[in-house]
């Protein structure tokens, strides 16, 4: 059968990796400008894929901002292919949210010059997730070109239908050879067509269609000006095949104009079979990963929620500052830069843009507190605090708060005029100077206290509440302590500290113990690889500290220590000449079915891996994980692990998987989760599978090594050190672990997700402050609710809708079966089914459906 050849030119553009988006952006100046002038110059040259990222444009634009009719009328002539990404990003350690916003702004910025590629390409990620199909068909996406992730377990032809748990579907291509496959075609006819005729031997293998998708081009690769007539050569040497100059929208529109025998798949793309996939890369530069969780969750799980709140009474959203903050952060999440598998000064980079990410948000929310509380009545001889809460249900949650207040003795007090009892945790003298620089300036000295306290608000969904502090009068319950060693307990689990680890016991008597594990690594930024002669230690020593009693709390310190070897010298010779120190508290709350867990620790040592083992006495048949929107059961063993350099693999698939909040292991009516605040790679093991491994950090020293233990052949990357990766530096962890009732009650897992991963998010009224402002000229109420949500979804965010023309409310069903739900109320404004582009749809009824492992989008228009 003759061969329809669709060749696709196309650029792999790396912004950053070994060099610096400064330096690939200078190179960008010079061969987007080349690709221009040669589309221009050239008919005969009908298309070009800028690698399906529409910041490449924005990039050139910044330094080039003459030639942005240039870019739109070969955008618009369908020439120039634009979007639908921000950028090549990640799917396995990235929010929901994060991807969302990514397509979202990389099509806004295509459709402002007229076109937008309306394919799901993903050329080069280090796998694929599973809830990619809902992702794309939310933006009208219907197809989706991936390379990395795929074996014959999953689809035996290259051309299949990938499918979601929701019902979502897209018809995908895998390109099997890789986006590099036609790089630098030859003009010489012998070597041409050998190299051609055996690429599509290679490819007609696996491929029941004559249709054959073939990328032309590599990282960085400029325009191969010579292409159409290299294609021409080929149709000469090869009567009846055709070759042409393609677009992924005419592949794919041909290839599946007729998909009544295609194979359909639904799960994700996680093999590294063919090519490398890189499954431990979840916990390169743990610090950045946390520091790109932090700034995920306070964009919407506080700012946004909270800017809706803001704007529905009448205060400014500027979601022009919204955007500054996701861009920054999207600029971080291409596969390499969020990998970490970059060069330290790139690595720095990233995340010094987290930083500033993170200082637009904490300050854009403290404005708008401030503005919000200040808009609250109160008596002049009064200090009020301000609390807005993100969880979407009724309930009281712990507050930890600062306060700085003229009176040791003080009463919170609540909005019915209610006394609110609090525990004081910290107090010491205080100066108003330290606060007011016009104190300050006058060299006045004004005594005060700061105080932290802790008390539990209340609230009746996502909004806000506020407290007034009385001055002269006692209100506190001083935080208590109790011998150290004692156990703490709550209505629903008893943690102990023993000499092993942490004992948790739940009221039904399900039992886990948390511990540490310290093993060597002699892998890269890439991956995990333990040496051949390691030393892997769980007998870490750990002793109780004091117990402290809050209002709402109970902590119970701990320390554990071990000696470790210094250097992979040490591991290999038995010595252990450094101690892992970690300081930590065990926390129960009122109400909560699950215990943090703090830790802190000074790494001193190289080369090696510690991790969290929560050790369970279930007997899974699979682990457990949550992705973008839903929850996704995975195999502890792999069958071809044992003998995978036999068989050709390309790196050794371990059960290594990442996980973007949790991880469970359940067996029939019981279970256990362990949910992170941005820790994002998991690991079972155990002889039965009991144990759940959550990687706290890793350290190495190279971005690439040759002929790992669990990865065999060439460095991946390149072979450069990266000291920074050692990470000798201060860390903190935060943890949860709790007990469900088995795979049905899994949304309780989220649920503590989400608990976990709240950001307190308050105000002081108070006299003395940084800065003055003038009164805001509103009044709002003291207490506001702008909605609660069904305890059986969770939610994804809420927000003002790009158009500006109402809010967007997003909730998602991590679960294995539908739901239906009572339609969430904003009052004076009217909910539209909508999709996760906010593209309007009909109206909705008072109830909802919310699908399987997905997500549904309400758009809320004033009445």
């Amino acid at each position: 059968m003759h061969k329809q050849v669709y060749v696709v030119p196309h650029t792999h553009w790396d912004r950053e990796w070994y060099f610096t988006i400064e330096e690939s952006r200078s190179l960008l100046m010079h061969d987007l400008a080349e690709i221009l002038t040669h589309l221009e110059a050239d008919p005969d040259f009908g298309y070009f894929v800028l690698d399906g990222q529409a910041i490449v444009v924005e990039d050139y634009l910044k330094t080039r901002p003459q030639d942005a009719e240039r870019i739109r009328a070969l955008a618009q002539a369908g020439r120039l292919k634009l979007g639908p990404w921000f950028t090549q990003t990640d799917s396995q350690v990235v929010s929901a949210e994060s991807m969302v916003r990514n397509l979202m702004y990389g099509m806004q910025i295509a459709a402002r010059f007229g076109g937008v590629m309306r394919e799901g390409y993903i050329p080069d990620s280090f796998g694929q997730s599973a809830s990619l199909p809902h992702l794309l068909n939310g933006f009208g996406i219907h197809s989706a070109v991936f390379w990395r992730g795929k074996t014959e377990r999953q689809a035996r032809d290259v051309n299949f239908v990938w499918t979601g748990p929701d019902g979502s579907a897209v018809n995908a291509t895998n390109i099997a050879l890789g986006y590099q496959v036609a790089k630098y075609l030859e003009s010489d006819p012998v070597a041409l067509q050998q190299r051609v005729q055996r690429m599509l031997a290679r490819l007609g293998s696996n491929s029941a269609s004559n249709n054959v998708l073939i990328p032309a081009g590599h990282d960085q690769m400029p325009i191969q000006k010579n292409l159409p007539a290299v294609l021409a050569q080929l149709e000469e040497m090869n009567p009846g095949d055709s070759y042409r100059i393609s677009t992924i929208e005419d592949y794919i529109a041909d290839t599946f104009a007729d998909d009544a025998d295609l194979e359909m798949y639904q799960g994700e793309f996680t093999e590294g079979k063919y090519m490398r996939v890189h499954r431990s890369i979840y916990s390169t530069r743990m610090d950045i990963k946390m520091a790109n969780a932090a700034a995920e969750t306070e964009l919407t799980r506080m700012l946004e929620p909270l800017l809706s709140v803001a704007s529905r009474l009448g205060f400014d959203y500027s979601p022009s500052l919204v955007a500054e903050a996701w861009k920054t952060i999207l600029q971080c999440h291409a596969h390499d830069s969020m990998g970490c598998c970059n060069s330290d000064r790139v690595n720095a980079d990233i995340k010094h843009r987290f930083v500033k990410a993170r200082e637009i948000i904490h300050a854009h929310a403290n404005m708008t507190l401030r503005l919000m509380a200040n808009s609250v009545e109160k008596p002049d001889d009064e200090d009020l605090l301000f609390v807005f809460n993100a969880v979407p249900s009724a309930g009281t949650r712990l507050v930890q708060q600062e306060l700085f207040v003229g009176e040791r003795e003080f009463a919170l007090v609540d909005v019915d005029g209610n006394d609110v009892v609090y525990s004081v945790l910290t107090i010491e003298d205080y100066d108003a100077q330290k606060i007011d620089r016009q104190i300050a300036h006058l060299n006045q000295h004004i005594p005060m206290f700061r105080v932290v306290i802790a008390f539990r608000a209340r609230f009746e969904g996502l909004g806000y509440t506020t407290y007034r502090v009385v001055p002269g009068r006692s209100g506190t319950v001083v935080a208590t302590r109790a011998p150290a060693g004692a156990a703490i307990q709550n209505a629903e689990i008893t943690a102990e500290v023993t000499e092993n680890g942490i004992r948790l016991t739940s009221r039904d008597e399900q039992k886990v113990i948390a511990t540490l594990e310290e093993s060597g690594d002699e892998g890269d930024s890439y991956d995990y690889s333990p040496p051949p002669n390691d030393m892997v230690f769980r007998d870490f020593a750990f002793e109780a500290g004091p117990v402290t009693i809050i209002e709402g709390a109970q902590r119970l310190a701990f320390t554990a220590r071990r000696t470790v070897p210094a250097t992979l010298d040490e591991r290999e010779r038995g010595i252990t000449s450094r101690t892992a120190a970690f300081a930590g508290t065990v926390e129960l709350r009122d109400g909560e079915g699950f215990a943090r867990i703090h830790l802190e620790h000074d790494n001193d040592a190289e080369n090696h891996r510690v991790r969290l083992t929560v050790i369970t006495d279930l007997a899974p048949e699979y682990s457990i994980a949550d992705n973008q929107f839903g929850v996704i059961k995975r195999e502890l063993q792999h069958p071809e692990a044992a003998n995978f350099r036999e068989l050709g693999w390309q790196e050794k698939p371990d059960p290594i998987y990442p996980m973007l909040g949790f991880s469970a292991l359940t067996q029939d009516h019981r279970g256990t989760f362990v949910a992170t605040r941005g820790l994002r790679e998991y690991e079972i093991t155990g002889s039965s599978h009991n144990e759940v491994n959550v990687t706290l950090y890793r350290a190495y020293g190279d971005i690439g090594k040759d002929d790992l233990t669990r990865r065999p052949g060439r460095a991946s990357g390149i072979k450069v050190p990266s000291p920074d990766g050692q990470l000798k530096q201060h860390l903190a962890f935060d943890l949860a672990v709790g007990f469900i009732d088995g795979e049905q009650s899994i949304v309780e897992a989220s649920h503590a997700t989400n608990l976990l991963n709240t950001v307190d998010c308050t105000f002081q009224v108070k006299k003395y402050n940084d800065f003055q402002l003038n009164p805001t000229g509103r009044s709002i109420p003291g207490s506001y609710t702008l909605l609660d949500l069904d305890p059986s979804i969770v939610l994804s965010t809420v927000k003002l809708m790009e158009s500006g023309a109402g809010y967007a409310v997003r909730v998602a069903n991590p679960t294995w079966s539908p739901v239906v739900v009572d339609t969430p109320v904003i009052h004076g404004h009217t909910a539209y089914l909508s999709r996760l582009d906010e593209e309007i749809g009909d109206r909705a009824d008072t109830s909802v459906p919310v699908p399987a492992c997905g997500s549904l989008t309400l758009v809320y228009l004033p009445e």
